[in-house]
C-alpha cells in the first residue's frame, strides 16, 4: 500500500474482541476463538503498519437495508447486538471519506 501511495486503510474485525463480560460474550468468544486469534492478529498487524487504520468491531451482522449505525470508541454502543452489513459499509466510506476515527478502534451497531 505504501509504494501505491496509499494510507488509510479499514479493517472489519468482530465485537467479540471487546472485553465485555457475561454469558452471551463468553459464548461466542469460545465459538469463535480460532477466527478471534485470527482478528487479534490482523489488528495488531494494521496497528504496526504505520497506515491510517481505522478498526471497526461490529456484532452480528444482519442483511437488513438499514444503514444507519451508532457507534462507540473502544466499546460497543449500548444495547448494540447487532448491525447490518449495509451500516458497516456507510460507516466504512464515512471515516474513510471524513478522515475521521484514525488509529481509532470503534464499535459499531444499528441506530
Amino acid at each position: 500500500m505504501k509504494k501505491a501511495g496509499i494510507s488509510r486503510i479499514a479493517l472489519v474485525s468482530a465485537a467479540v474482541l471487546f472485553p465485555e463480560r457475561g454469558l452471551t460474550f463468553a459464548f461466542f468468544r469460545r465459538l469463535l476463538k480460532h477466527i478471534a486469534r485470527d482478528l487479534e492478529q490482523a489488528e495488531e498487524i494494521l496497528r504496526n503498519s504505520g497506515l491510517d487504520w481505522t478498526i471497526v468491531r461490529p456484532p452480528r451482522l444482519t442483511n437488513g437495508s438499514n444503514e444507519r449505525y451508532r457507534i462507540a470508541e473502544n466499546a460497543l454502543p449500548e444495547k448494540g447486538f447487532s448491525a447490518s452489513f449495509r451500516a458497516v459499509a456507510a460507516f466504512m466510506l464515512d471515516a474513510t471519506e471524513q478522515r475521521s476515527h484514525v488509529h481509532e478502534i470503534v464499535g459499531l451497531a444499528k441506530a
